[in-house]
C-alpha cells in the first residue's frame, strides 16, 4: 500500500479539486484504510433505494398531497423561474394519493434535469451493501459552468495582485501594489465575478466550487426539502484525504497539543471547514490563552495556601484582589479579540453574515409568527420560574441540614444534576419553541435558537451560585425580638460574655432589621461566632465551594465523555458495515481482505454537523464555551485553582473538537462568514455578569468587607463595579475595534474596485454645450468704477 506521505506529494496543491490518486490510505485518526473514491467531486449526495433492492424506502406507500410536496421542492421563493420546473413533472398533477414509486421517480428525473441544464458531470455508483446509491457531482474549477455560475450569482471573488499594477496612484492611495496587512501578507479586494473578465481574478479554489454549487441548486431545488421528504439520504461537499492529514498533523500531534498559539491552524481548517467553522476555532483558542492569566493565579493561589503562606484570615483579601483581576480580565478579553479578529476578517474577505442567506424549509409563508413569538417568550419565562423555585427548595434544604446527617455529603453532586437536567430538559424543549415561531432563513433560526438556549441555559447553570453569594443573607436569615435571641438561634451555644467588645460590634454591623421589631442575622455567618472579627470562612464558603467545584467538574467531565463517545459510536458504525457486507460473502476472510471500506463510504457514516447530532452544531459548540467560561469568569474566585482547570480542559476540548470534526462529522457545507454574530452580545452579556459578581463578592461576600454596614458594602459595590465598567468602555475607546492599517486598506480597496469598475464603463456621448455661457458676467454688465478707470 502506498504510503500516505507519497500520496501527498501527488496531488495538486492546497486548494485542487479533489484528491488525485485511486490509493489506499490510512489516516492517523481511528479509521480503517480507505479506497480513494474522491476524484472529480465536489459534493455528493445520496439517494435510498426500495426495499426490493435492499433499501429502506417502501415503494408501496401512499403519498398525501404529492403536488403540494413537489412545490415545497421545486418551487423557490427567491428564483421564480423554479416553479417552471413543476410543469415538467409527468405524474404529480394534483394533490390526488399516489404511490411512492410514480412520487419518488418523477421527483428524480426532474432532478436529473436541473443537474443535466446546469451542465454538472454527474457518476452515480452503489454502497458498499448496495442499499443506496451515491451520485458524485462534479463542477471543474477551470471549466466554463463555474464562471458562468459565478457571475450569474455575482459571486465575490479576488482580483490578482497584478491588476493592481493598472491603479494609478491617487491622493493617499499608493497604487501599483496590494497593500499588506501586519503578516506581510497581501489583502486583495474583492468583487463580483464576471466571465467576460476571468484573467482578472484569482483562480477557484475547490472550496469555491462547493459554494457555487450549493448556491446554484439552492436557487432551482431544495436539497433540504428531498433529505426530509426522503428523497435522498443525505447530501455533503466532497471530503478530502489530504487536507483531513494536513490539519491534523498541525493541530492532533502530540507536540502541538497545549501550543496556545493557533494561527497556523485556521490557514489548514478554513479551506476545508469555511470561515465560520475556522473563526470558531480561532475563538476558542484565544479564549484557551486568555484563560492562562487567571489560570496562572490559580496555581499560585493554591500553592499559597497549601503552604501556609497565605493563613486563613487572610484568604478574604487574596480573594478580593482576585476579584479585581478576574474583572478587569473579563472586561477586556473580548475588546482585544476584536481587534485582532479585523484583521482576520478583511484578509478572508468575509464579514459578521453570509451574503447568500439559507432559506429555512420549514418555512411557512402563510404566518406571520407575532402571536408563536409572545407564546415562546411566555413558555421561557415560565420555565426560569419554575427552575428558580426548585433551586430555592434544594438550597434551603441544605443551608438546613445537619452536616452530619445522610445524604449531606451528597448534596452537592444531587445540586449538579437538577442543573444538568434543567439544560438538558430546555435543550429538548427550545428547539420545538423556535421551530413554532416560523423564521424565514436558517440563520435566523439559529440566532434565535442560540439566544434562547444560552439566556436559559447561563441563567440555570448560574442561578444556584448567585443565590448562595448573594440571595441566602436575606432567604435563610434568623429573626427574633432581640440580637441574642437571633444570635442563639444562629449559633448553638450563643454565650454574649465570650465576646469582646470589637467582635460584638462586629457582629452587630452584621445584623440589620427587618421591620420595627425583628432583629435578624443574616445567613451566611463565620461557623466560630468569637471569631467573627479576624475569621473568614463562613458556613456558605464550604457549601458554595463544594457546589462549584463539584459542578464545574462534572461539567468538564460530561463534555469530554460527549466528545469521546461518538469516536466510538462512529467507529462502531463502521464496523457494523464490514460484518453487514460479510454476512452475504461466503467467504469472510476473502472479503475482508478484497473488499476496502471506500473513502466516500466513511464519510457517509458519519454524524452530520447540525443540531442535537452527535457530530456537534454551532449553536452548543457556543454554548457548552460559553456555560464553563461564564462559571470561571463570575465565581471563579471562589476557588481559584478552578481557573487552572478550565485553561487546560480549554485546550484539550479543543483539540478534541477538531478530532471530531475530522473523524466523527460528515464535512459541512463551508460557510463564509467571521465572526462572533449573536455570540458576540452574550459573551459582552457574561463579562458584564462577571465585573458585577466579581465586585460583589469583594464587597459583601468576601472577609473583611462581609462584616461591614450594608451601605458601605453598596456604596463601594456601585463604586468599583463603575471604575470597572468605565475601565472597560476606556479600553474599547483607546483600543479601537478597527485598526489603523484595516482602515487604510479597505478604502484603498474601496478605490481599486471604483477604478476596476470605471475601467470596464463605456464612456458617455458628450452633448453640445457651447451655447451656455455659465462666466462672471454673461450680460456683459459694467459698473460705474469700471467706467471711470477705463
Amino acid at each position: 500500500m502506498e504510503s500516505f506521505k507519497s500520496l501527498l506529494a501527488k496531488s495538486d496543491g492546497a486548494d485542487s479539486d479533489a484528491d488525485s490518486v485511486a490509493e489506499v490510505v490510512q489516516l492517523s485518526g481511528l479509521v480503517p484504510p480507505l479506497q480513494l473514491d474522491t476524484q472529480e467531486c465536489t459534493m455528493v449526495i445520496i439517494m435510498p433505494r426500495n426495499k426490493t433492492a435492499g433499501g429502506i424506502v417502501d415503494h408501496k406507500e401512499t403519498v398525501e398531497n404529492p403536488l403540494t410536496k413537489a412545490k415545497r421542492i421545486f418551487d423557490m421563493p427567491n428564483n421564480h423561474d423554479s416553479c417552471k420546473t413543476l410543469a415538467k413533472l409527468e405524474h404529480i398533477k394534483s394533490d390526488e394519493p399516489m404511490s411512492m414509486d410514480l412520487y419518488q421517480a418523477d421527483i428524480r428525473k426532474r432532478f436529473m434535469d436541473v443537474l443535466k441544464e446546469s451542465g454538472f458531470k454527474a457518476q452515480p455508483f452503489p454502497s458498499i451493501d448496495r442499499d443506496e446509491t451515491f451520485l458524485k457531482l462534479y463542477l471543474p474549477l477551470d471549466g466554463e459552468h463555474i464562471a458562468v455560475m459565478a457571475e450569474h450569482l455575482e459571486y465575490d471573488m479576488p482580483v490578482k495582485e497584478s491588476v493592481y499594477e493598472t491603479v494609478e496612484p491617487h491622493g493617499p492611495y499608493p497604487g501599483r501594489v496590494a497593500m499588506h496587512n501586519t503578516d506581510k501578507l497581501p489583502v486583495l479586494a474583492r468583487i463580483p465575478f464576471r466571465a467576460a473578465e476571468k484573467d482578472r481574478f484569482c483562480p477557484f479554489r475547490s472550496i469555491d466550487a462547493i459554494r457555487l454549487l450549493e448556491f446554484w441548486l439552492d436557487e432551482w431545488v431544495s436539497l433540504d426539502e428531498m433529505e426530509k421528504q426522503g428523497i435522498i439520504t443525505c447530501y455533503f461537499p466532497c471530503p478530502s484525504a489530504r487536507q483531513i492529514q494536513e490539519i491534523h498533523n498541525e493541530v492532533l500531534t502530540t507536540d502541538k497539543w497545549f501550543n496556545p498559539h493557533f494561527a497556523d491552524a485556521t490557514i489548514k481548517i478554513r479551506p476545508y471547514f469555511g470561515e465560520t467553522l475556522a473563526f470558531y476555532f480561532k475563538f476558542v483558542a484565544h479564549l484557551a490563552q486568555s484563560m492562562l492569566v487567571p489560570g496562572f493565579v490559580g496555581v499560585v493561589f493554591f500553592v499559597l495556601n497549601r503552604t501556609d503562606v497565605v493563613d486563613q484570615e487572610n484568604v478574604g483579601q487574596a480573594r478580593q484582589a482576585c476579584c479585581v483581576l478576574f474583572s478587569i480580565w473579563a472586561a477586556t478579553l473580548l475588546q482585544i479579540f476584536s481587534r485582532h479578529s479585523s484583521r482576520t476578517k478583511q484578509f478572508w474577505g468575509v464579514e459578521e453574515t453570509e451574503r447568500f442567506a439559507q432559506p429555512n424549509p420549514d418555512w411557512d409563508p402563510t404566518r406571520t409568527g407575532e402571536t408563536a413569538r409572545l407564546c415562546v417568550n411566555l413558555a421561557t419565562v415560565t420555565y426560569i420560574v419554575v427552575y428558580v423555585g426548585a433551586i430555592t427548595v434544594l438550597l434551603t434544604w441544605q443551608y438546613n441540614i445537619p452536616p452530619d446527617a445522610p445524604g449531606a455529603s451528597m448534596f452537592s453532586l444531587l445540586l449538579t444534576i437538577v442543573i444538568k437536567g434543567g439544560n438538558f430538559l430546555w435543550s429538548k424543549i427550545a428547539p420545538a419553541l423556535v421551530e413554532f415561531e416560523n423564521h424565514r432563513t436558517e440563520v435566523d433560526m439559529e440566532e434565535k435558537l442560540s439566544a434562547l438556549l444560552a439566556g436559559v441555559k447561563l441563567f440555570v447553570a448560574n442561578f444556584p451560585f448567585l443565590s448562595h453569594v448573594f440571595l441566602t443573607n436575606s432567604l435563610q436569615a434568623e429573626c427574633a425580638s432581640t440580637f441574642e435571641e437571633a444570635a442563639s438561634k444562629t449559633w448553638k451555644g450563643f454565650n454574649i460574655a465570650l465576646l469582646d467588645q470589637d467582635t460584638l460590634h462586629d457582629l452587630h454591623k452584621m445584623s440589620f432589621h427587618r421591620g420595627k421589631k425583628r432583629i435578624c442575622i443574616p445567613g451566611c455567618v463565620p461557623t466560630d461566632y468569637t471569631t467573627a472579627r479576624i475569621y473568614s470562612e463562613t458556613n456558605c464558603d464550604a457549601d458554595v465551594k463544594d457546589n462549584l467545584t463539584t459542578y464545574f467538574v462534572f461539567a468538564i467531565v460530561i463534555e469530554v465523555a460527549l466528545l469521546i463517545l461518538p469516536i466510538i459510536l462512529s467507529y462502531w458504525e463502521i464496523r457494523k458495515e464490514f460484518k453487514k457486507l460479510q454476512a452475504k460473502d461466503s467467504d469472510s476472510e476473502q472479503a475482508d481482505e478484497e473488499k476496502t471500506y471506500s473513502f466516500l463510504q466513511w464519510e457517509a457514516k458519519k454524524f452530520p454537523y447540525e443540531f442535537g447530532s452527535w457530530g456537534g452544531d454551532k449553536v452548543n459548540d457556543f454554548l457548552d464555551m460559553a456555560i464553563n467560561y461564564s462559571i470561571v469568569a463570575c465565581w471563579g474566585v471562589l476557588y481559584p485553582p478552578m481557573a487552572t482547570i478550565a485553561a487546560v480542559a480549554l485546550f484539550v476540548l479543543l483539540r478534541l473538537r477538531v478530532y471530531r470534526m475530522l473523524y466523527v462529522t460528515r464535512r459541512p457545507l463551508p460557510r463564509a462568514s467571521a465572526g462572533l454574530g449573536i455570540w458576540r452580545t452574550i459573551f459582552q452579556c457574561i463579562n458584564i455578569a462577571a465585573v458585577a459578581c466579581n465586585v460583589g463578592m469583594a464587597t459583601m461576600f468576601f472577609y473583611p468587607m462581609r462584616n461591614k454596614a450594608f451601605g458601605l458594602q453598596l456604596m463601594l459595590f456601585l463604586l468599583f463595579e463603575h471604575a470597572i465598567l468605565m475601565l472597560q468602555a476606556t479600553v474599547k475607546f483607546v483600543i479601537s475595534d478597527s485598526p489603523a492599517d484595516v482602515t487604510e486598506i479597505k478604502y484603498y480597496n474601496e478605490y481599486v474596485k471604483k477604478t476596476l469598475k470605471k475601467s470596464r464603463i463605456a464612456p458617455l456621448t458628450p452633448s453640445w454645450l457651447d451655447h451656455v455661457d455659465v462666466s462672471l458676467n454673461p450680460d456683459q454688465v459694467e459698473s460705474e468704477e469700471d467706467s471711470d478707470s477705463s
